[in-house]
């Protein structure tokens, strides 16, 4: 079977790069018989910064980044000579929005799968993503979701009875099996984007409400983004800077999540929320805003971790000095969070896969 990935920069390092590079290398293995490719608008490497099978092909279509309305016409006019080109039984577009870029022609041709990274209700009305899933709803072989929550969401608009399935991102680390939850831990870690969605400003005001009581706990924040500058400053002034960290990009995840007491994450909304999965492949109990679309697929309140009401930094904090103040709590929810990976296998997720190509083609 013959398989393109559409996606709009594979060499990059996000969370959309590394699960597809992750899905691609299982699907390698699991079916020696797959001719797999990767179309990239653009690559701003020259290498996919994750691993990816040697075997796979990688086509770009520019040289340099475009802007994805400027150059609408030209993006859907080489995507679809090099599709024709390859011709294969099945087209994965990573992301809704991309949808817009294949042409009548393709949908008629090959059976196309639309994977949605946010959510159906995420972006303006008459954007990108706004067009892309009502593109995707009309002329899609199958539209891939990342909750179950969002699946209804698109099952709630779905008047051609197209396929709408639910495949999660599946667990990215190797050798979780062992790795020891350190009880004694007085290190708090979150990571992320540093931008206004990640609210990362909520962890640094609860930090000072906590540390209040707690003065021998601190927090580190990994990632970067535009919000960096403002976050270091927002902790000098309330003068934590012997307690609150941020400690930049990271790409190693023991660094990350390695010897850590429990995880945050206080977005104002996620598609999945993929840093959960890995906090918890570490075995570390997980407190998170419970927001659409990905927490409530992962957390079970009161068993692996907390759902907190969005925004409320007062419950926050009284959750975070409730873990620090109960080392039984957390050694129970961190035995608890490593358990609920099961549904996460990677195994069961390639085969999920597998078997919707099957289907489609």
């Amino acid at each position: 079977m013959k398989i393109v990935y559409f996606i709009r920069d594979i060499s990059d390092c996000g969370g959309i790069q590394q699960t597809t590079c992750h899905i691609i290398n299982s699907l390698m293995d699991a079916c020696r018989e797959y001719d797999i490719s990767i179309v990239s608008l653009y690559n701003k490497n020259h290498k996919s910064f994750f691993e990816l099978n040697s075997k796979v092909k990688n086509y770009v279509l520019f040289e340099r980044v475009v802007d994805t309305r400027i150059q609408y016409f030209q993006i859907k006019s080489r995507l679809n000579s090099l599709l024709l080109k390859i011709s294969p039984n099945i087209i994965v577009v990573q992301g809704i929005a991309y949808s817009n870029y294949i042409t009548k022609k393709i949908w008629s041709l090959y059976k196309v799968i639309v994977c949605e990274h946010g959510h159906y209700y995420m972006g303006g009305r008459f954007g990108l993503h706004w067009f892309g899933k009502k593109i995707a709803l009309k002329n899609a072989g199958a539209v891939v979701t990342l909750t179950s929550l969002d699946k209804y969401n698109y099952d709630a608009n779905n008047r051609k009875g197209i396929i709408i399935k639910t495949i999660y991102n599946p667990c990215v680390l190797k050798n979780d099996c062992c790795i020891q939850y350190n009880i004694n831990s007085k290190t708090i870690v979150s990571c992320g984007s540093l931008d206004k969605l990640k609210r990362f400003d909520h962890i640094i005001l609860s930090a000072e409400k906590v540390l209040k009581k707690h003065p021998d706990w601190c927090f580190n924040i990994y990632g970067d983004g535009p919000e960096r500058l403002h976050l270091e400053e927002l902790i000098s002034e309330h003068k934590l800077e012997n307690k609150v960290f941020i400690k930049g990009y990271e790409n190693n995840k023991d660094i990350i999540y390695g010897d850590k007491s429990f995880f945050i994450m206080t977005s104002l909304f996620e598609g999945f929320g993929m840093v959960l999965l890995e906090a918890t492949q570490y075995k570390l109990p997980l407190i998170s805003y419970d927001i659409n679309y990905g927490p409530k697929e992962i957390i079970e309140n009161g068993v692996n971790g907390y759902l907190v009401e969005s925004g409320n930094i007062d419950l926050l904090s009284e959750k975070i000095s409730e873990f620090i103040d109960n080392a039984d709590k957390r050694r129970i929810m961190s035995n608890m969070a490593y358990i609920s990976l099961n549904r996460f296998d990677e195994r069961n997720i390639t085969n999920q896969w597998i078997e919707l190509f099957e289907a489609l083609a």
